[in-house]
C-alpha cells in the first residue's frame, strides 16, 4: 500500500515496525522502523509525498450517479503517496507529473497521518 498506510501499522498492530521503500526518482532505499510510537527514518532527509493522481477525472473523487465517490482512495491515492529521500526528489518527481497534486510531509507529519488514519481502525 501507501506510505502513509504503512506509517500507521505499528499503532493498528501495537507492535514494533520496520518499513523499507524505494525512492521512485533513485530507488535509494529508505528505511523507517517504527519503535514504541517514535520512529527513525534513513536517511534523515526522508519525507512523504502524500498527494492524489487526478490526471484521469480532473477530479480528486469523481462522484458516481448517487453522488458518492466513485474511485477508491487506493486507486487513486496509493500509485503517488511515495517515501522519498529528500524534499528535492519530490519535488523533481512532481514537476514530472502534471496530473498529480499533493503537499511535501515533514517525518513527523508524515507519521502523525498514518497514526490518524490507521492507528486505531482495529480498535473495538
Amino acid at each position: 500500500m501507501c506510505a502513509i498506510d504503512s506509517l500507521g501499522i505499528a499503532d493498528m498492530l501495537g507492535r514494533d515496525i520496520t518499513i523499507t521503500s524505494s525512492d521512485p526518482t533513485s530507488g535509494a532505499e529508505i528505511r523507517v522502523a517504527v519503535r514504541g510510537g517514535h520512529a527513525t527514518w534513513t536517511p534523515g532527509a526522508a519525507v512523504v509525498f502524500d498527494c492524489s493522481d487526478t490526471s484521469a477525472g480532473g477530479e480528486c473523487c469523481p462522484p458516481d450517479d448517487d453522488g458518492a465517490c466513485a474511485v477508491a482512495a487506493a486507486d487513486r491515492c496509493c500509485g503517488v503517496m511515495n517515501f522519498f529521500t529528500s524534499p528535492d526528489t519530490a519535488q523533481s518527481w512532481l514537476a514530472e507529473r502534471p496530473g498529480v497534486s499533493g503537499a511535501v510531509l515533514s517525518k513527523e507529519q508524515a507519521l502523525r497521518l498514518g497514526i490518524d488514519i490507521f492507528g486505531h481502525l482495529l480498535d473495538d
